[in-house]
């Protein structure tokens, strides 16, 4: 087993636990403020080469403000005052009544690798939502509450993302269902993610409401299939199914006889619109025929009597035919290598967030709970990014299931680890599936209308 050292660059130390003494209301560790510190040179050095414009890195500090908050949990000490004053200005104008407004925890983000996202970066954003079924039981009138809606906040850095809005609102009289909207799989809007920085990353596994960030893999690739079928109805059977389709639309109020004669003129003259008698009657003898040899054990068709004896077959008047739509399937591979110990806990904590959430999930809570029932587990929803928006030229996703992981911890073929004990080179095999077909109303929609749509 061969053994790897971290290669760990030196941090000023004093200087880093002073800045942290001096703003210990903001609860940004001394890990934090390092990367910090790092990527402020970094920008410097990039501006200075021509690399990035300061237009840029304005961007990215309105950006760090943003992540700041999500790290102090909503403390408003790292929001300026007039940032401060225009959220709540906004949160007083969506609840004029004063209900109380919950302010929803901040997703927890883990990304591969462990470099800040740029508004020039490509990669794959997967979120991790609460499954919601499609059905739903009937709510009786006069119970059930809800929320009363969403709220839309623009951040610093111009970014839209939604609010729920706690309240108290009387659910209306719905019956039970089994069925949802077409186009109802399609991904969740949410806040962007892109350029994040180092400080925003979640140091705890995630469960639902998380976000994964990793790279764009090789073969990004999809395709789009439906189900069909060829079928054969011959003339025969034609004219009979127009028979028996007319006759079950008879009405029974006006002369059932008149109506009756006139189903059957039209189903002798659609025979005979094909064929004659005489090979009408062959036909029939060669049914009859092909039944009777079935009784000694004969496997002769219609068909082959009919070609043996006339040297002619029943035209079975083929047509390809659809037969249902498909659910797409997509496999991804990761290797990922991490360079320093908070990248190797990156990935120990992605690949377990992956595991954990494709678990179904106990409906008692705990194990020592007798779970007669099983819930769903969480699904994912991916997309292709650059920078903080939707990438342009790469397809969309719905809605997916993880529905199998695979992990090798020896990714370069020998097994090797770095003297914690972490292994040197991971592979993480991924296979996600949909939870809908895609529609042509799909494309429609406002995400379907971007890019190569689905």
């Amino acid at each position: 087993m061969a053994l790897g050292t971290w290669k760990e660059d030196p941090l000023e130390n004093r200087e880093l636990q002073e800045t942290v003494d001096a703003n210990v209301t903001t609860n940004v560790s001394a890990a934090d403020l390092a990367d910090i510190k790092k990527e402020e040179q970094l920008d410097a050095v990039l501006i200075n080469q021509g690399v990035i414009t300061q237009q840029t890195v304005d961007g990215l500090n309105a950006d760090r403000v943003d992540l700041s908050d999500e790290v102090t949990g909503g403390n408003k000490s790292i929001i300026s005052k007039k940032n401060q004053k225009l959220l709540d200005k906004k949160l007083k104008k969506a609840n004029p009544k004063g209900n109380p407004i919950t302010k929803p925890e901040p997703p927890g983000i883990l990304r591969y690798p462990y470099e800040g996202m740029t508004q020039h970066t490509d990669y794959l954003q997967i979120d991790i939502v609460q499954y919601k079924p499609a059905g739903r039981e009937q709510a009786k009138e006069g119970t059930g509450w809800g929320t009363i809606g969403t709220e839309t906040i623009t951040g610093t850095d111009g970014t839209k993302y939604t609010n729920k809005i706690a309240g108290t609102v009387r659910k209306e009289n719905e019956l039970s269902s089994f069925k949802g909207k077409m186009g109802a799989r399609r991904n969740s809007l949410n806040r962007s993610v892109g350029r994040t920085r180092s400080y925003a990353l979640s140091r705890r596994p995630l469960k639902n409401e998380g976000t994964i960030l990793l790279p764009i893999p090789s073969n990004v690739q999809d395709g789009n299939s439906v189900k069909v079928g060829d079928s054969s109805l011959n003339g025969l059977q034609a004219a009979g199914a127009s028979a028996i389709m007319n006759t079950m639309n008879i009405d029974l109020s006006k002369n059932v006889g008149s109506q009756f004669s006139k189903v059957a003129s039209g189903f002798k003259s659609d025979v005979l619109k094909g064929t004659n008698e005489d090979d009408i009657k062959n036909m029939a003898l060669s049914k009859l025929t092909s039944s009777a040899l079935g009784i000694f054990g004969g496997n002769v068709t219609t068909n082959q009597l009919f070609a043996r004896s006339q040297g002619q077959i029943i035209n079975p008047n083929m047509e390809l035919l659809f037969d249902g739509p498909t659910l797409r399937a997509f496999k991804f591979q990761f290797k990922m290598t991490p360079r320093n110990r908070r990248e190797a806990e990156q990935i120990r904590l992605i690949i377990r967030a992956f595991k954990r959430n494709m678990a179904p999930i106990a409906k008692g809570g705990t194990e020592k709970e007798s779970a007669w029932f099983l819930k769903t587990p969480n699904v994912f929803e991916l997309r292709y990014r650059t920078g903080n928006k939707d990438h342009n030229y790469l397809h969309k996703f719905k809605q997916c299931f993880l529905t199998d992981i695979a992990v090798n911890y020896t990714g370069d073929g020998v097994y090797s680890t770095y003297e914690d004990g972490s292994p040197v080179s991971y592979l993480m095999d991924l296979s996600f599936k949909e939870l809908e077909p895609i529609y042509d109303i799909d494309y429609d929609s406002t995400e379907g209308q971007h890019s190569v749509g689905y």
